[in-house]
């Protein structure tokens, strides 16, 4: 290496080598960036990075499902608490539900992510995605109620 090109590594021939973060894949942070920010385009295209990373065998859907944040917080859940619903509907759709033994509390009744969790659980059981019911189920509670769904022109989900 020149004297020009060492610039303010002089004193050595080479740079040092950057240590490796801990923590998640940078997938990760940027998923919950997108979720945060409400970036449902950064959800898409970190989604398909994340894919080629994951161990063969290893379900994409599941591994976004048990992503948490510092705070212990899901995707879908960071996505709800900053009310970017665009987030929630493509974190739903590509399958980052997680796991829920009872609804759950940030799911609120009448919020716009609640209406958006229920029109993706109309549109797996439609498509008869018994995997992805049985989770959305259990994060939105047993009994849906139709005035979960959000209105299209006046018309209820019974109205297509």
């Amino acid at each position: 290496m020149s004297d020009d090109a060492k610039g303010r590594y002089a004193d050595k021939e080479t740079p040092p080598e950057q240590a490796e973060e801990e923590g998640p894949p940078e997938e990760y942070r940027v998923l919950f960036a997108a979720a945060e920010y409400g970036r449902a385009d950064i959800v898409a295209s970190a989604d398909a990075a994340l894919k080629e990373k994951l161990a063969p065998g290893e379900d994409l859907a599941e591994a976004l499902g048990a992503a948490r944040n510092d705070d212990d917080a899901s995707l879908l859940e960071k996505a709800c608490s900053s009310n970017k619903v665009d987030a929630v509907r493509a974190l739903l759709r590509v399958g980052a539900i997680p796991a829920a033994s009872t609804p759950v509390a940030w799911l609120e009744e009448g919020s716009a992510c609640r209406a958006a969790a229920h029109a993706e659980l109309m549109q797996q059981v439609a498509l008869g995605d018994a995997g992805r019911v049985t989770k959305l189920l259990a994060l939105l509670g047993s009994i849906p109620r139709l005035s979960d769904a959000a209105t299209f022109g006046g018309d209820s989900p019974l109205h297509r």
